[in-house]
């Protein structure tokens, strides 16, 4: 269930009329009728194996953020701090959610030609909104995000898109398949199964490009909100 949020989404559009769009995410509806996140698609021919299955969103998290934790991941506190602030804002926050029904579609000719055929129609989820200050503010599609999780392995797809949001943070635009295939090494079964050794050579493989010096977690409980 998702934590209850204070602004309504005709606020939420005026807060943020005239403000510059940065990253964005969404999904791709191919010819099942189903929902896939663009990371998932655009990283179908990978080398981590198969995914986890059977999940929610908030089970897939979860378990990442264990996995973080096993592997003493330098990315673990902003990976904590970023899911306790999740879908929420208020004073002091680091990154601030608001609700937005029926977001624009965002232009990314790249990303488009990078999807499968038949899975070309695309519909916006979420956006980051660039402002000069340490504050990362957010619009999501809470609505249409409840839609694709209760669709089959919908919680995968969920799950990728939030990852995708906070995988920002370390991948400059031009990096999206490195930052697509680092998601979908978290998703895979691969894992758990991961040395810290291997995982950081990864790190190094992919190019992470933007600084590593994650920020701590506002409290000790690591909550995260989101979909359970």
């Amino acid at each position: 269930m998702f934590k209850r949020v204070i602004f309504l989404s005709i606020m939420a559009s005026q807060i943020w009329a005239g403000q510059e769009i940065g990253n964005g995410g969404g999904f791709a509806l191919c010819s099942d009728n189903k929902y896939y996140s663009y990371d998932y698609l655009i990283t179908l021919k990978n080398s981590f194996g198969p995914l986890r299955s059977s999940m929610t969103s908030h089970q897939h998290i979860k378990y990442i953020q264990a996995q973080l934790k096993r592997l003493d991941d330098r990315l673990l506190g902003s990976f904590n701090l970023f899911m306790s602030n999740l879908f929420t804002q208020g004073p002091g926050m680091r990154f601030q959610w608001f609700p937005q029904k029926n977001l624009p579609l965002k232009l990314e000719p790249v990303l488009a030609s990078l999807l499968p055929l038949q899975c070309k129609t695309r519909k916006q989820a979420a956006y980051y909104i660039q402002e000069p200050t340490s504050i990362a503010k957010y619009l999501y599609d809470l609505e249409f995000i409840r839609q694709v999780e209760n669709q089959p392995e919908g919680g995968l797809h969920v799950s990728f898109l939030l990852i995708h949001e906070w995988l920002w943070n370390y991948f400059h635009s031009d990096d999206f398949l490195s930052m697509a295939l680092f998601n979908r090494l978290l998703h895979s079964e691969k894992l758990n199964q991961i040395s810290w050794q291997e995982f950081n050579q990864i790190y190094t493989r992919l190019r992470f490009s933007k600084k590593m010096d994650a920020p701590q977690p506002i409290t000790s409980k690591n909550k995260i909100n989101g979909l359970k």
